[in-house]
């Protein structure tokens, strides 16, 4: 699935995964539908990107080893309080636990799937909260 490229326009999609590996294929995914990325290796990467860098959406890890997914999003969430902006964020995980996705929304964040979700899955998620 291909985005006409148009409707993207200064769409950057910050990427946060400490597994180099999973990171790249979500990469992959992304860059498929036509939007950039910005790449963050664990919590306290993402959090420098986004002192400078402004996003259409953020992917976020779970498991990650200085701090997980949820606190950098309650981090980030504190950052943005006051803003008239608050930047869409994802939770995309490996993780089994049935509670994990109601502590995710009750951090701050917006939507919730599994690394091993389709393409045309992840398609959707970044499209939607992307604005497009």
């Amino acid at each position: 699935m291909v985005v006409e490229s148009e409707n993207i326009v200064d769409k950057t999609v910050l990427v946060v995964d400490d597994t180099a590996l999973s990171r790249m294929g979500t990469v992959a995914q992304v860059e498929e539908l036509g939007f950039h990325c910005d790449q963050a290796d664990g919590a306290a990467a993402a959090l420098s990107l986004l002192k400078s860098n402004t996003y259409a959406l953020i992917l976020m890890d779970y498991h990650m080893p200085e701090m997980d997914g949820i606190e950098c999003t309650r981090k980030i969430r504190e950052a943005e309080s006051g803003s008239s902006f608050a930047v869409p964020i994802v939770a995309l995980t490996s993780d089994v636990d049935v509670e994990l996705e109601s502590r995710c929304m009750a951090a701050g964040m917006n939507g919730f799937l599994h690394k091993n979700c389709s393409s045309e899955s992840l398609a959707n998620v970044v499209k939607n909260f992307a604005h497009l």
